[in-house]
């Protein structure tokens, strides 16, 4: 989803429009961190390399 809204604004500068229930536009992205902080969801190294597609 990221991705997408960053093609889509330099192509013609749209932007994405809030995720519905939310005041800013949801990509489904996560923190990954070995040091969280408090209030800020996040998932370790451990669990992000498990994740990651690159």
């Amino acid at each position: 989803l990221g991705i997408e809204a960053i093609a889509a604004f330099a192509k013609d500068g749209t932007k994405p429009k809030p995720t519905e229930g939310k005041d800013f536009f949801d990509t489904g992205v996560n923190l990954v961190t070995d040091k969280p902080a408090t209030g800020v969801k996040s998932i370790d190294t451990k669990e992000g390399l498990a994740k990651c597609w690159g």
